[in-house]
């Protein structure tokens, strides 16, 4: 599997100087993104392919994907990139029930429809809002029946940990259509408080993730909130390639 990091980690210095952030990564050992929170442009993009990095997918708002899609196909057409990822849901979908969902999925499902026409695939990133139940649901539950085979899935660790899911068991369930994981640890704070941390460093046993993920050969990308990230992002390198030396491939 594919080992990258996923740029929001390294956004405060990559969104002013990028071609800096990629060749400290590089110094890292890591040459493989999950684009996000940075400009779609003709600039950066030629940045990325000088230094030699693959861009394992592009992450950004449904609204963005869906308004600005010349924009983003030109943009992977740059960089060599054949996925997307919508990174969070609309705001009428997190507050909304049943029918707002239900809407949003055929949304989805038009999306990568659209995108498959330039051979791009579309996946749907969630966050811990998603595990509300409505009725015997999870809002989760109704995006994936909604949803044609087509729309793959990006889980992230850290979401599915805080809300209680089987992370294993949600691998399951996604199947085939499982895209890319967002590698990122949890770690709990006083006052019932929590936050994310470096992978191995927290709570989430990793082992049984990644021998269920080696099924569907999804990417993988490390995703932290951190003050130090180029830091942590070596710290969970080290880790991940120490204990999954054979599944990995930064």
């Amino acid at each position: 599997m594919k080992l990258g990091v996923q740029t929001y980690t390294i956004r405060s210095l990559a969104q002013k100087k990028l071609e800096v952030a990629l060749n400290l990564l590089k110094h890292k050992g890591i040459t493989k993104l999950e684009y996000a929170r940075l400009d779609l442009d003709k600039a950066h993009a030629e940045l990325i392919v000088k230094n030699d990095f693959e861009v394992l997918s592009i992450q950004a708002t449904y609204k963005k994907l869906y308004t600005q899609r010349k924009q983003v196909i030109s943009f992977c057409e740059q960089v060599r990139c054949q996925k997307v990822a919508v990174s969070v849901l609309p705001v009428i979908a997190i507050l909304g029930g049943r029918k707002a969902l239900i809407k949003f999925a055929l949304k989805l499902n038009q999306l990568s429809k659209d995108y498959a026409l330039n051979g791009i695939e579309v996946a749907f990133h969630h966050h811990d809002f998603e595990f509300k139940k409505i009725g015997e649901q999870t809002k989760f539950d109704i995006l994936f029946e909604h949803t044609d085979a087509d729309v793959k899935f990006v889980l992230d660790t850290y979401w599915a940990y805080s809300k209680h899911v089987d992370i294993d068991e949600l691998i399951q369930k996604v199947g085939r259509r499982l895209m890319g994981i967002h590698l990122r640890d949890y770690q709990k704070l006083d006052h019932g408080k929590h936050k994310d941390c470096e992978v191995g460093y927290g709570l989430i046993i990793f082992h049984k993730i990644i021998h269920q993920a080696r099924l569907f050969n999804p990417y993988l990308v490390i995703e932290q909130n951190s003050k130090t990230p180029f830091q942590s992002v070596d710290k969970s390198r080290k880790w991940l390639y120490e204990n999954f030396k054979q599944d990995i491939n930064t």
